[in-house]
C-alpha cells in the first residue's frame, strides 16, 4: 500500500504506540490528555485502513522503518520514477534524464537533490531546468541539489527532473547503467536507448550480496528488442540496485 499521510504529532504517537507504550504513557510524555492520544491513534489506525497495531503490523513496521526517526526518516514517496539513459554513436557518453513523480508523506521539504555514482565526468546538470547550487562528493557518490522556491508540505505532490551529459572516464565504452533504491518507490523504470542494434543486453538485481537475474524477479517486467532496453520495477525495496549491461557489437 502507499503510505498515508501523517502530521508530525500523528507519526510521534505512532512511534510511540509501536514501542509498546500506553496511552497514558505517551500522554504524560507530550503533555496532552489521554483522550487526546485515544483520538490520535483512532485517525492513524483508519489512515492505514486496520483497527489495532496488531492487525497492522506489517505496515506499520515497514512505514516506520522507511518514515520514523528512528528508521531513514525519509519525507517522501515516488509513485514513479523514470530513468532514461540515451547512448551516443561514441559509445563512451550519454545523455541522462530521470523524472519522479511523488507526494510528501510528513514534514516539509525546501530541496530537491539527487545523487549519482562518480563514474564519469557530469555536463549540463539540470534539476528542474535550473543549475544546482550545491554540489557535493561523498565516497563515490556525487551529490546535486537545489533549494526550492517554496517548501512542499505534507500530502502534496511533486514532480522533479534531472538531466545531464555523462562522458565516461578514460574514454571507456559506456556497458552499463544501474538505479539504487534509497527512498521508497512504488513503480522504477529504466530505459536505455543505443544508437545503433546491439547484441545482448541482460539485467539483474543486486540485494545485499545476492545477484539476481531479472527472469527470476517477479517483480520486474524486462524488455530487450537490440536498440531499446526497458526494465520496469515494481515496489523495489529500499538499496536494492538495479543494473543492466549490454554488449557491443565490433571496434568503435
Amino acid at each position: 500500500m502507499r503510505p498515508p499521510v501523517l502530521t508530525d504529532r500523528q507519526l510521534q504517537i505512532l512511534e510511540f504506540v509501536a514501542a509498546g507504550a500506553t496511552r497514558k504513557e505517551i500522554a504524560v510524555h507530550l503533555k496532552i490528555s489521554p483522550e487526546t492520544v485515544k483520538d490520535h491513534v483512532k485517525v492513524i489506525f483508519d489512515k492505514f485502513g486496520v483497527q489495532s497495531l496488531r492487525d497492522g503490523f506489517s505496515e506499520i513496521s515497514q512505514y516506520l522503518q522507511n518514515y520514523g526517526q528512528h528508521g531513514l526518516n525519509a519525507k517522501q514517496f515516488f509513485t514513479d520514477v523514470t530513468y532514461r539513459v540515451d547512448v551516443a554513436e561514441n559509445r563512451t557518453s550519454a545523455k541522462l534524464y530521470r523524472e519522479s513523480n511523488g507526494y510528501i508523506v510528513h514534514g516539509k521539504v525546501d530541496t530537491f537533490s539527487t545523487r549519482l555514482i562518480d563514474n564519469g565526468e557530469l555536463l549540463n546538470v539540470l534539476l528542474n531546468g535550473q543549475k544546482p547550487s550545491q554540489i557535493r562528493i561523498s565516497e563515490k557518490f556525487m551529490n546535486y541539489a537545489i533549494t526550492l522556491d517554496k517548501p512542499i508540505a505534507a500530502g502534496e505532490r511533486f514532480s522533479r527532473t534531472f538531466e545531464a551529459q555523462l562522458n565516461r572516464n578514460n574514454n571507456a565504452e559506456y556497458t552499463e547503467t544501474s538505479n539504487t533504491i534509497g527512498t521508497p518507490v512504488e513503480k522504477l523504470t529504466i530505459d536505455v536507448r543505443f544508437p545503433y542494434s546491439v547484441p545482448q543486453c541482460s539485467g539483474y538485481l543486486e540485494r545485499g550480496l545476492d545477484a539476481l537475474d531479472f527472469a527470476i524477479c517477479k517483480h520486474v517486467e524486462f524488455d530487450f528488442n537490440q536498440t531499446r532496453a526497458l526494465a520496469i520495477i515494481h515496489w523495489p525495496q529500499i538499496s536494492d540496485r538495479y543494473c543492466l549491461n549490454w554488449l557491443w557489437q565490433g571496434a568503435k
